[in-house]
């Protein structure tokens, strides 16, 4: 309730307590030395791992946050930081259950947060209750998937104010995105309680219910960059629901889990899945994800334990 236990697996396996929400977290993300963590709050709090300390927390939502979203753009540095230097930068979305996704801008350089501001608020008023976002770049333009009840959504987040872009803005620094701006990519009966883009950014997958859609995300040179609906495929096998859903390191497997506490491992190039075992006995799995070496699956589950599966 309120904490995140940050364990250094492959050293003496001691832990880190990070406290400051109040109520139970719903999403944590991490990139490089940084975490973020969301909940029952409201409030997305930054912490440098390092330090063990929160530098920066955003505000924005009036209901439990659902999902994290974070896109690293440190490749567009953008100076007139408070104290004039130039900073590294990512972009941190998060949706809740009122359906509205807040986008910050975060500036950093070493252990030290210098500044964020709000940069956009999407909203579609009928989508109801967003449960799981996914950002990613292509070809040097930024996208938003998000996943409620039976569809998926992407938005066109790309304007000058999002850090680093040369074109002109197609929205305003804290003005509301309109839902005309969010073209439904796919349908399909199920809730999308996870997303997930893969590590190169060209390859994108969604659990609808039981089933795993996923598919190949094309050049902007090559295509209009919207991800079409004929181009998903699918994977089938759970007998539950699938609460979350990973890509490997190396992009040729998908990991999926669901509420029975089984766990499926898919061959991409086979569409079918590898291996599947029983986790957490037999709890709910509520997040799945990849050692960065590709070497373990590490799950955390409704029973309170975190597992470490060799892959």
């Amino acid at each position: 309730q309120g904490s995140i236990l940050v364990w250094k697996v492959y050293e003496n396996g001691s832990a880190r307590l990070l406290q400051g929400h109040h109520g139970r977290i719903n999403s944590v993300k991490c990139l490089g030395d940084w975490i973020v963590s969301a909940g029952d709050d409201k409030l997305t709090r930054i912490w440098n791992v390092e330090t063990q300390s929160c530098e920066a927390v955003l505000d924005g939502h009036t209901g439990s946050i659902t999902s994290i979203a974070i896109l690293d753009t440190s490749d567009h540095r953008e100076a007139g930081t408070p104290d004039g230097l130039t900073a590294s930068s990512m972009l941190v979305a998060t949706s809740c259950r009122s359906s509205d996704i807040t986008i910050h801008a975060v500036f950093y350089t070493g252990t030290r947060v210098l500044s964020s501001r709000h940069v956009a608020t999407l909203s579609k008023a009928d989508e109801g209750p967003v449960h799981s976002i996914a950002m990613y770049e292509n070809d040097g333009r930024r996208y938003l998937i998000s996943g409620g009840q039976e569809q998926l959504l992407q938005w066109d987040i790309h304007h000058s104010d999002f850090v680093g872009s040369s074109e002109g803005p197609t929205c305003r620094v804290g003005t509301v995105v309109k839902a005309e701006r969010a073209k439904c990519i796919f349908r399909y009966e199920g809730e999308v309680r996870s997303i997930a883009i893969s590590h190169d950014q060209k390859q994108i997958a969604a659990a609808f219910g039981r089933s795993v859609f996923w598919q190949q995300i094309q050049s902007q040179k090559s295509s209009d960059g919207i991800l079409h609906k004929s181009d998903w495929r699918v994977l089938k096998g759970h007998s539950n629901n699938i609460r979350c859903v990973d890509f490997s390191p190396d992009c040729k497997l998908v990991a999926t889990a669901c509420s029975d506490g089984s766990i499926r491992l898919w061959s991409l190039e086979k569409g079918a899945w590898v291996r599947k075992w029983v986790a957490h006995n037999g709890f709910m799995v509520c997040s799945l994800a990849f050692s960065p070496d590709g070497c373990c699956l590490i799950s955390a589950g409704s029973d309170g334990t975190v597992a470490i599966e060799a892959v």
